[in-house]
């Protein structure tokens, strides 16, 4: 619904203030990772300042992310429906982080907040927030964010795993049967050309900065040939 409103939701602080209280005191691990997605969309649609209440979104936030690290530990010989409910919470509360900075960096502590992100990618499912974390890292490397740029062979490392599952993607498609295409679909790294080639760029950028850094991953290699 708040994708569908975006500028013209008239309802932006209450259902902010409901997806929060969701995201800070509900008992399931599921909807408050689903509330994080809600969040965020609201936040960068938004047509009012609600940088004030980032404060405790962002605690909400980690104290997920921290509840989530701990389930996944659990569940590392556990079922796969398990697991894809954690790595959506990381997936929506990556998203959610992105979006918040995207629409205000400067209420975003971003020395405290882009280690935590960087740690949980790539992400493993949720494939949509991509887009706003994707966005948010090519934003504050060219502004010369410290923390970015230092973590450069790590952006290496998630880049490259992006382009694997992109390629593997497309073997499936190749292999694809009838009906099989509505899940191909959610295998989408990028939500658009654009946004792909945008990260094309940011990689030859890159190998042209860090000589052989890039190439030295034989999957990107060949994406910035």
């Amino acid at each position: 619904m708040c994708n569908g409103m975006k500028t013209e939701n008239p309802f932006v602080t209450e259902m902010l203030q409901v997806f929060v209280n969701k995201l800070t005191d509900d008992k399931s691990s599921e909807v408050r990772g689903n509330a994080a997605y809600g969040v965020g969309i609201v936040i960068e649609y938004a047509n009012t300042d609600v940088s004030a209440a980032y404060p405790s979104i962002l605690q909400s936030l980690s104290k997920l992310l921290n509840k989530a690290d701990k389930e996944v530990l659990k569940t590392e010989d556990g079922d796969d429906e398990t697991k894809e409910v954690i790595h959506r919470t990381f997936a929506n509360a990556c998203g959610c982080v992105a979006r918040m900075a995207l629409k205000n960096e400067a209420a975003v502590p971003l020395d405290a907040i882009l280690p935590t992100l960087l740690d949980h990618l790539p992400l493993e499912t949720g494939f949509e927030e991509n887009k706003p974390i994707f966005e948010l890292i090519l934003k504050l490397y060219q502004a010369n964010n410290e923390v970015i740029v230092t973590a450069t062979p790590k952006l290496v490392e998630i880049f490259d795993y992006v382009f694997l599952k992109e390629i593997e993607k497309e073997k499936l498609i190749t292999e694809s049967t009838l009906g099989r295409e509505e899940n191909i679909e959610r295998l989408n790294q990028f939500d658009s050309e654009e946004s792909k080639q945008k990260v094309i760029e940011f990689l030859k950028f890159l190998e042209s900065k860090y000589n052989g850094l890039v190439s030295s991953k034989e999957v990107l290699k060949t994406v910035i040939a």
